[in-house]
């Protein structure tokens, strides 16, 4: 019997709501959509679904539970994927990504989350060969891909100017954030899902649970296997045609992270403009590869490297996969839509 959770679900939420608007004294930035949750059990299965709206895309949970387990584990999840957008999001006003850009070079003490996903990032920043830098909110946020709005070239050059991830200084003695030029925007949309991905698969361990998988629009990570002894299978999707896939691989116990210049994307008098963009120009990436999927232990680890990857183009990043070792595996599809594998 299939059973649909979705209002005794949106029930318990609204009142763990209005506790946290009292607790915050109502200073709790609206999230878009909040309100689009579903969640579907089968009570032969015992497998539930969560769908629900975060990080201005669609997340996926499906966990092996009892129904009461489910709605509670589904109810966690939510609030979690919540105070993490309301902490890294560049767009909600009260977050403490937004309050680091409206900073003008003053000191800011962070949360532990908030100053961890910073240090990570900037790992990331400096392995990534100038193709990743957390400073490109200046830059990004003149691109809107939705309404297909190309940046003036003028503005784009003066928002250059602010991009610099070394502007960015931390202090892990009391959690702390500088950043020493003015002007500098923190955009952390390219690797917050990865550390999102890895607390929620800390938190299932924690409560007991052993078979789930995560799906954070397109940043999945696998737990366990399926009741029947069965993997999870992720599909490697075919940039040249929507909603089908070139090939399909096994997840167990990690994280697979896809990158491509088909995702957020338009074509305009002829030029192709996808939402990765380079650093040092400004505009989209140029690559040969339209696609970049990795295999990692960990989440952050697969988004952190996937837009390098996919900005390396095929043979650079084909090298640069074989020399890390928390790649597993990636995949790399290029513009005929051939698959390559590294390891």
């Amino acid at each position: 019997m299939i059973k649909n959770l979705s209002d005794t679900l949106h029930e318990k939420l609204e009142q763990e709501k209005m506790l946290a608007q009292n607790e915050a004294k109502n200073v709790l930035d609206i999230i878009p959509q909040s309100d689009d949750i579903a969640l579907i059990y089968n009570d032969e299965t015992h497998q539930a679904q969560l769908v629900f709206a975060a990080f201005n895309t669609v997340i996926t949970i499906i966990i092996y539970a009892s129904e009461e387990s489910a709605q509670f584990v589904s109810i966690k999840a939510i609030n979690q994927c919540r105070y993490y957008e309301r902490l890294f999001s560049r767009t909600l006003e009260h977050s403490e990504v937004s309050k680091i850009n409206r900073s003008k070079g003053e000191k800011l003490t962070l949360s532990k989350d908030t100053f961890n996903l910073l240090e990570a990032a900037l790992y990331y920043c400096r392995e990534s060969h100038g193709y990743f830098d957390i400073s490109i909110g200046s830059v990004s946020r003149l691109w809107d891909f939705t309404k297909e709005i190309v940046p003036d070239k003028e503005k784009l050059s003066q928002a250059l100017r602010f991009v610099d991830f070394r502007q960015i200084e931390l202090d892990k003695k009391d959690l702390s954030v500088r950043v020493k030029k003015p002007g500098v925007q923190i955009d952390l949309g390219g690797i917050a899902k990865g550390y999102i991905a890895d607390k929620l698969d800390e938190m299932f361990l924690e409560l007991g649970f052993s078979s789930y998988l995560i799906n954070l629009g397109g940043n999945i990570f696998a737990r366990g296997l399926k009741p029947d002894d069965s993997p999870w299978l992720i599909g490697l999707m075919n940039p040249k045609e929507p909603g089908k896939n070139l090939s399909a691989f096994s997840l167990h116990d990690a994280s697979s992270v896809s990158s491509g210049t088909y995702e957020r994307a338009f074509t305009q008098d002829g030029f192709h403009y996808h939402h990765i963009l380079d650093p040092k120009t400004g505009f989209p990436v140029q690559t040969d590869l339209l696609e970049a999927s990795l295999v990692c232990k960990k989440s952050i680890d697969a988004e952190g490297y996937s837009t390098t990857m996919l900005a390396l183009g095929l043979d650079r990043a084909l090298e640069f996969a074989q020399a890390k070792d928390e790649i597993v595996q990636c995949y790399l599809v290029d513009l005929e839509n051939r698959v390559y594998s590294a390891k």
